[in-house]
Order: structure tokens, then sequence, then C-alpha cells
């Protein structure tokens, strides 16, 4: 096959590299099945050319980050457990970078990653519980790097990532909340809580979440306060507010 023609592990990971490129961007065209086979190709490779050249740190960072591209398509296309097996080996390997080499930001910016990713499966999946345990741990490591290196601009770029996929966690919590058709999993206090902190952090500008935090009321038997939000909501859809 084409890629045997890399004899070294320099000029294969270049390869795995451009497959992985290529797969992203058969990914955003909605080419799913060859999306995927690139990207399993690129992790394919690394895993060689780690393999070789396990001294290679950066290397290695490449191929935790892989596992949890392959994993995030597995998600999307419905391989739950092949994702959720797939993000664990990411933090594995992550895990393994930090202990090995503990003073390198690069390496704990890596398994925050890591942990980002794995929060991300897990809200998509509904077990939101888990996926904050997630994200608090990414951000402990985020906070440490920050306090050590405040200039390091993608760990600042993370957080706000992060701090935008938790919200979204959070709203989905509450709505499962407020709405789930089993009235002993509905709890109406807890979804208002979650709701009404998504809003204020978002400074009740988002529709969405002001929907979410209506429905919550409602549950909660507050009626007077869900109609007040579904109307800011309505409003906001409008391009009232």
């Amino acid at each position: 096959s084409m890629y045997e023609q890399y004899d070294n592990y320099k000029s294969r990971f270049l390869f795995a590299r451009c497959c992985n490129d290529y797969g992203a961007v058969q990914l955003r065209m909605g080419n799913v099945v060859e999306a995927e086979q690139y990207l399993r190709k690129a992790l394919q490779l690394k895993e060689i050319s780690t393999r070789e050249a396990p001294f290679d740190y950066s290397m290695r960072r490449s191929l935790a980050s892989s596992y949890h591209n392959v994993a995030s398509l597995a998600d999307y296309i419905g391989k739950r457990d092949d994702a959720g097996r797939m993000h664990e080996r990411g933090i594995e390997l992550a895990s393994r970078l930090v202990d090995e080499q503990p003073d390198s930001l690069e390496c704990r910016v890596e398994l925050a990653k890591s942990w980002s990713a794995m929060a991300t499966w897990h809200s998509n999946s509904q077990r939101y519980e888990k996926g904050e345990e997630c994200f608090e741990k990414a951000d402990q490591i985020l906070a440490e790097v920050t306090s050590r290196a405040p200039e390091l601009g993608i760990a600042q770029r993370i957080i706000h990532q992060n701090n935008s996929l938790r919200l979204q966690s959070q709203n989905g919590q509450a709505w499962k909340l407020a709405t789930h058709p089993l009235a002993e999993q509905r709890d109406g206090a807890r979804a208002v809580e979650l709701a009404r902190k998504v809003c204020e952090v978002t400074g009740w500008k988002d529709a969405n979440y002001l929907d979410t935090l209506a429905a919550a009321n409602a549950e909660k038997g507050d009626f007077e306060a869900a109609m007040k939000n579904v109307g800011r909501a309505i409003a906001l859809s409008d391009g009232k507010e």
C-alpha cells in the first residue's frame, strides 16, 4: 500500500499527519466513510512511528490527539463504545507523557485536551455528571499551566472552549431534569439551578438557554417565571432584545 514506501519514522509520521488532515477535510465535507478511513490510517501510522521512536514526545502527543480524533468521529457515527475506548486510550497515553515529562507544559496541555474530549463524549451521551468530573480535571491542569505560563495561548484557548462546552453540557443536564419522560428522573429545583447559572453566565442573551430555564421553571411549578422566560426567549429569537 501507499504508506509502505515510508521507511523511516519521520517520513511515516509526516504522511500520517497528511492522512489526518485529509480525513478532517473529508469530515467537514460530510464524507464520513472516507474521513474514518483516513483518520484511522493516520492513527495506525502514528502508532508505528512512536514505537520506533518513543523518545519523540511531540509525536507521542500527536498520537494521543489522534485517538481522540477517531473517538469523536466514532461517537458521531454512533459507535459509542468504540469512542469510549479510544478516549480512554488517549488519556492513558497523555497521562504517561506527563509522568515521564513532569516539567513539560505541552504534555500537560495534551492531558487537559484529553480530559476535555472525554468530558464532551460523556455529555453527548447524557452522562452529564461524569462529563463535569472530566471538565474539572481538565480545568485543574489548565489552571496549573496558566499559573506557570500565563502567556501560553493554547491553554487560554482550551479554557475558553471548555467554558462553552460546559455551558452546553449544563444546559443539556437542566433540560433532561426538566423534561425527562419519567417523573422520578425529573428534578425541577436542580434544573432551575443549572439553567439559571447558564443564563447568568451568558448574560441572559441566549434564547435556547432561556427556553431551558422556562421548562425548568414549569417543572418546578413556577409558571409565572416560565412564561416570562418563554417571552424573553421569543423576543431574542425575533431580534427584539
